[in-house]
């Protein structure tokens, strides 16, 4: 949908960051943390008559993050999408579920501007950005969007774990009180496509 439309309609990507929102927290109370959390794994379905349903896939790196488990992902080794990856997943650090609410926050972020909030012309320079970037804000890159979106965004994408939302549950009540102070409005949905 990012692909084709560049950005999409702010209600859609409130809603299906809400429901990306949803599907994560039970595997964050699991203390699972998805960490790749990116337009290529988020399915959305799209039935005629119906409200688009989106759904988290590819669970391929998740990580028990409790130190209940004796799988261990091998120190160093950062696994997942760059773009999308959190400063404690570029540094190697300890990873827990506010690392997919900052995936989560690059997610509404290319959604709502068509744009990916940190850049770079290599991998390591993405990373470096992504580590000490504040990336501009989205009604400097799309103006109408409401100011209490760009909040939630913002909070999000903080650098530290701590100074992000708690948790995934936390996360889309902000962001469905945001959207209803907003009073963003739904449009129709026209084509389906496979992912966000």
């Amino acid at each position: 949908m990012i692909r084709r439309e560049g950005a999409i309609d702010p209600s859609l990507a409130v809603k299906l960051a809400s429901q990306v929102l949803s599907a994560l927290a039970p595997f964050h109370k699991a203390q699972v943390a998805h960490r790749d959390i990116k337009p290529g794994n988020v399915f959305v379905e799209v039935v005629p008559g119906m409200d688009p349903i989106a759904k988290v896939l590819d669970f391929g790196v998740a990580k028990d993050f409790s130190g209940n488990t004796s799988i261990r992902t091998t120190l160093g080794r950062r696994l997942g999408t760059p773009a999308y990856m959190s400063p404690e997943q570029l540094l190697g650090t300890h990873v827990d579920g506010r690392s997919d609410l900052f995936a989560v926050g690059v997610l509404l972020y290319e959604s709502l501007t068509g744009k990916r909030p940190f850049h770079g012309e290599s991998g390591l320079e993405l990373s470096a950005n992504i580590i000490s970037q504040t990336p501009a804000s989205i009604s400097a890159v799309r103006p109408e969007i409401p100011d209490m979106l760009d909040v939630v965004v913002q909070r999000a994408l903080a650098k530290k774990p701590e100074e992000r939302f708690a948790s995934a549950d936390e996360m889309r009540r902000t962001l469905a009180l945001a959207a209803s102070t907003a009073r963003l409005e739904r449009k129709p949905i026209r084509r389906s496509r496979p992912d966000l």
